[in-house]
């Protein structure tokens, strides 16, 4: 296929280089610098130099075998082991990728790992902003995203994404799940360069990536510390742009870092194009900006989109299976679990299969409190977690309150970004859940911690009523998942908010439910 960049100094930059071991140097040299904690506008003009004299030391005039790097470098090398794991990586330059040098606050070179060739593909990419941790299936912008990365694929473009929001992860989902040739652009160093805490949360959630043949890992940073994660995004949100000749536009606020960008990309020779929903709200208000102050090269109107296929907990049942089962007084001596939204994959789910959920329309991709409730049902177990609990002990946790006297303590938690509790949750009787080993939890203060027995301390939640109180929720916890089917059908107990939620749940499962606040 015919590049539409100029490229023509890819192999002199990087086959050349990599025999005479220049890459190497050239990461080793800007690991060193990033270490100094110099400015990243430092950073850039020193490794500009480097390079420089790098190009005049392997120039074709001077005969290869000659080409050498010095002592220094040598010595530098011998590190090289200790630096990475592996060294299956090479370097493009700004030349290499179509940018002017330091265009955009670009560093003249970057770390890649994967297959070189796809950089002569025409590339695209699809913008979206920063959209809420909960993704909800039926916005018009996951539809969206989904149908423009389609199309680009069809037209047989490479597409141009990154790792860490909801936007670009399902963008590169469809690209790997396609087969398409991906040019992943990092916030981050190249994850395959050490054994780090950062590579090892990178390869856990993003392993399958790495398993393609045509997707290409490009790196601006040699280090996370050389630039807050912040800045790094800005930079790597820009170089998305820059290196795509064609860009869509899903869903973007009217301010922010990306409606900056967009407005800028009219400045520059590429072909944009701009999803137009059915009606526009706050994650789309950078669209209908753009679409009144530029001649859009091509707008993508709703006919083209294929309707939502989710249904989820919009779908109601017209009848009750069994009315008799919703009951209007909550039971006393009952430990309740409370479900709260679940952000990304259901616990032991994949996240290739979580956004393949979300790309597919699946019922299971609503991720809220409700549907958690139902998750846990369909899947019969109330599965452990070890979030916040001292010693990495995986535990369901419950409470003694009653429904009514634990939302009077609900609150925001600033920490967690979440609600402490939410409307909804499964009930057991106390004693059942004492037999298969609940105890309450133990308050107190880090004293009282060390006097616990180590194989009591899962039980152990902090309460300093200066600072923290939980004392309040009266928690009880268990060792390991609790499973449904080791209590009575007739003693388990679902507490839902709405009434058509009832509806559902008596009409999908056998249990009795409880309205709050009816």
């Amino acid at each position: 296929m015919t590049s539409c960049l100029p490229f023509l100094d890819v192999k002199i930059m990087v086959d050349s280089c990599l025999l005479n071991g220049v890459s190497r140097l050239l990461a080793i040299k800007a690991i060193e610098i990033s270490k100094q904690n110099v400015p990243w506008d430092e950073y850039c003009k020193i490794m500009s130099s480097f390079l420089e004299e790098l190009r005049l030391e392997n120039a074709p005039s001077q005969k290869p075998e000659k080409v050498t790097p010095s002592p220094i470098k040598n010595a530098r090398m011998k590190n090289i082991s200790t630096t990475f794991h592996g060294d299956d990586f090479s370097i493009l330059t700004c030349t290499s990728l179509g940018l002017p040098q330091c265009y955009g606050g670009f560093p003249p070179l970057f770390f890649v790992r994967g297959n070189r060739e796809i950089v002569g593909y025409p590339t695209a990419t699809v913008l979206n902003s920063r959209k809420p941790r909960l993704v909800d299936p039926k916005d018009e912008w996951v539809n969206g995203t989904v149908y423009l990365s389609r199309k680009f694929i069809k037209d047989k473009y490479c597409l141009v994404s990154s790792t860490g929001t909801s936007g670009y992860d399902i963008l590169s989902y469809i690209a790997w799940k396609e087969k398409c040739p991906l040019l992943i652009i990092l916030d981050q160093p190249l994850p395959f360069w050490s054994s780090n805490s950062l590579s090892q949360e990178f390869t856990k959630k993003y392993g399958w990536l790495m398993e393609q043949e045509n997707i290409l890992f490009l790196s601006p940073f040699p280090s996370s510390k050389i630039l807050p994660r912040k800045r790094r995004m800005v930079i790597r949100d820009r170089l998305v742009v820059s290196v795509a000749r064609t860009v869509a536009i899903a869903a973007i606020t009217d301010s922010g870092n990306m409606y900056k960008l967009a407005s800028e990309i009219f400045e520059h020779e590429k072909v944009v194009w701009v999803f137009r929903p059915r009606s526009f709200n706050r994650l789309t208000s950078g669209n209908k900006k753009i679409l009144n102050k530029f001649q859009v090269s091509r707008p993508v109107t709703p006919e083209k989109i294929p309707p939502n296929r989710y249904s989820g907990s919009e779908t109601d049942h017209k009848k009750y299976a069994d009315p008799d089962r919703i009951i209007s007084r909550f039971p006393e001596n009952y430990l309740t679990h409370f479900t709260r939204r679940c952000p990304g994959p259901w616990p032991g789910q994949s996240y290739p299969a979580y956004l393949e959920s979300l790309t597919a329309g699946l019922p299971e991709a609503h991720h809220t409190a409700f549907e958690t409730l139902r998750h846990i049902l369909r899947e019969g177990t109330v599965r452990a977690g070890t979030k916040i609990i001292r010693g990495n002990v995986p535990v369901v946790s419950l409470t003694e309150c009653t429904p009514d006297e634990i939302m009077k303590i609900t609150k925001w938690n600033r920490a967690l970004i979440r609600w402490t509790f939410e409307p909804y949750g499964i009930a057991f009787p106390k004693d059942a859940v004492r037999q298969l080993g609940a105890r309450p939890a133990i308050y107190g203060d880090n004293l009282r911690y060390s006097k616990i027995p180590t194989k009591d301390r899962y039980l152990f939640q902090l309460d300093e009523p200066a600072k923290h109180r939980w004392k309040q929720e009266k928690e009880w916890r268990i060792r390991g998942d609790l499973r449904i089917s080791s209590f009575e059908t007739g003693d388990v107990l679902i507490i839902v908010k709405k009434e058509k939620e009832a509806l559902k749940i008596i009409n999908d499962f056998p249990y009795r439910v409880y309205i709050m606040g009816k």
